[in-house]
């Protein structure tokens, strides 16, 4: 019976491949979900638990997660290496290929990957709408976004909104330093900025008060 067991397996072999050992165990598969991306620093799960033995209901397997490939030296740590799922986590930019193997206790399965990009995650521009003012009316005043920065050093946008006072026309709400001429009646204006990167992310808005002051009296001494 063993001998004729071989011969079928030799023969399988030729079309499927054989999943059996010598003694006649069948061979366990792993099985890893799709490739996937994480943030540097971050945690990306893969799940190891669709892995199954041929002709057999809930195998009892054991798992062997390892990183076969890593673009820097012990730069990636795996949480849980011998469970279903493990959890890589990567300190430096690029590739990564997990490895797994799984085994029936007597019979190891053949290694199957996984490549796992991490990247640097894209941060949000900050918004510096520049120092509260205060003005006279009817004076030109000019707004200040130029401290308004993208971490990564990329070209940001800017947006200007009135938030608050009397109606006031910016001379360009998208550039960095609009103009405006200042109402006469007193009081306090305010404006919100909010600067975009080239990747579409917004920053969270910053506002500037500008406050119109009213003129002192002018005495008048008749003759």
């Amino acid at each position: 019976m063993k001998t004729l067991g071989l011969g079928l397996c030799a023969v399988i072999l030729l079309s499927v491949g054989c999943t059996t050992d010598v003694g006649g165990a069948a061979r366990p598969v792993a099985v890893i979900g799709p490739d996937g991306a994480v943030a540097l620093n971050s945690d990306l799960v893969l799940d190891g638990s669709e892995s199954f033995v041929p002709g057999r209901v809930a195998a009892q397997l054991t798992y062997a997660w390892s990183v076969a490939v890593s673009p820097a030296e012990q730069s990636a740590t795996l949480a849980t290496p011998t469970e279903a799922t493990t959890a890589l986590r990567g300190d430096t930019p690029g590739l990564y290929v997990v490895r797994l193997v799984v085994s029936s206790g007597s019979v190891t399965s053949a290694p199957t990957y996984a490549n796992v990009r991490v990247f640097v995650p894209n941060l949000a521009p900050a918004a510096n709408a520049g120092p509260d003012q205060y003005v006279d009316p009817l004076t030109t005043v000019t707004l200040d976004g130029t401290s308004s920065a993208d971490p990564e050093g990329g070209a940001i946008t800017y947006a200007w909104t009135q938030t608050a006072g009397d109606g006031v026309t910016l001379s360009d709400a998208a550039a960095a330093s609009p103009t405006f001429l200042a109402p006469a009646p007193a009081g306090p204006l305010s404006f919100s900025l909010i600067v975009t990167d080239a990747d579409g992310i917004e920053s969270q808005p910053d506002t500037v008060v500008v406050v119109v002051q009213d003129l002192p009296p002018v005495a008048v001494i008749s003759a």
